[in-house]
């Protein structure tokens, strides 16, 4: 639910701005304000790396979960994708718990998945896990009921 909020919340907003506030929100940008970085990630499609990459680097979750939903599922920039995507797990979730389990959860993928690391996987789908992502609660009992092992560590 959190996620669906906070991408509709993004959508809103986006949604809203005229140039004059586009304005505002570039200034904000470049002065580090991450959350309006990715905000105008979401606006302008051709620089959301960019606006993307700096919401990343300023420690917003959402917008390292960005940057790997854009790189990811194209192989060219699979490794571009999973450091996006660590980037934003490892950010302190204590007021970003939606961005820190949508690319916890989209990390978890790419171990279980893609590279067959599930001790590594079971470990971002927890941390997904405790900050609300319910696919990620699912994923956590499937790894333990088909690979116990790893579960008793």
């Amino acid at each position: 639910m959190k996620k669906i909020l906070s991408i509709l919340t993004i959508l809103g907003l986006s949604f809203t701005l005229n140039a004059f506030d586009m304005t505002a929100f570039e200034k904000a940008c470049k002065a580090g304000n991450a959350t309006k970085c990715s905000i105008l990630g979401a606006w302008h499609k051709d620089q959301a790396i960019k606006y993307g990459n700096m919401a990343c680097d300023g420690g917003f979750a959402e917008g390292c979960n960005h940057i790997g939903d854009l790189y990811n599922g194209n192989a060219v920039y699979d490794k571009e994708a999973k450091e996006a995507y660590i980037k934003g797990c490892n950010i302190d979730a204590s007021k970003q718990e939606v961005g820190v389990s949508m690319a916890c959860f989209s990390l978890g993928l790419i171990y279980y998945n893609k590279e067959h690391q599930y001790e590594k996987a079971l470990k971002v789908f927890k941390r997904s896990c405790k900050y609300g992502e319910n696919s990620a609660c699912k994923n956590v009992k499937y790894i333990c009921k088909n690979n116990p092992s790893i579960c008793k560590k």
